[in-house]
Order: C-alpha cells, then structure tokens, then sequence
C-alpha cells in the first residue's frame, strides 16, 4: 500500500523533501512508519522527531488523514493514507 508522507519546517529541510510516498505491506501501524523513516533518513529525520528512547519529541503533531494523533495510538495505516509531520519552528 502507498502512505503519503508530509514534512514541514525543519524536518522538510532536512530530509530534503516536503513529501514523499512510502510503500508498505498491508497491517502496518503508524509506529512502523516511524521506524521505517528513521531507517529511510536516518539522524535527518529522528533528530526533529525522536528522542533517545524513540518516544516522539513533545514540539511534534503527527496527523493521519487531517487527525491528530498520537504515536502511542499506533494507529493503522490504510492505503493512501496521509500523514503530516509538524514541527515546532524556532526564531523570531
């Protein structure tokens, strides 16, 4: 299945694209898609994301399909599905 991936601010930047499409294997969660970007781009993308322990940063939102989520929910993934990135900005 074919999950659409969104980036804003500095992780845009740093894995250089705004978006992307991920191919996965039916039953993936969201959780999966996480390991799958830090594996695709590596520090890039779970330095803005991540912290030591791979719990989520507290300056992310993670939507799926226009819808706040939480990476503890773990929810499903459904092909096309959309997933947004948001990270906090920083400067003045």
């Amino acid at each position: 299945m074919i999950i659409n991936v969104h980036y804003t601010a500095q992780l845009k930047s740093s894995v250089g694209a705004a978006e992307e499409e991920i191919e996965m294997s039916q039953g993936k969660r969201l959780k999966d898609l996480v390991d799958d970007l830090t594996q695709r781009h590596g520090e890039a993308f779970s330095k803005y994301v991540l912290d030591e322990q791979g719990n989520l940063l507290p300056a992310v939102v993670i939507c799926l399909n226009d819808e706040q989520v939480s990476l503890g929910d773990n929810a499903p993934l459904t092909e096309g599905a959309s997933v947004m990135f948001l990270t906090a900005i920083s400067g003045g």
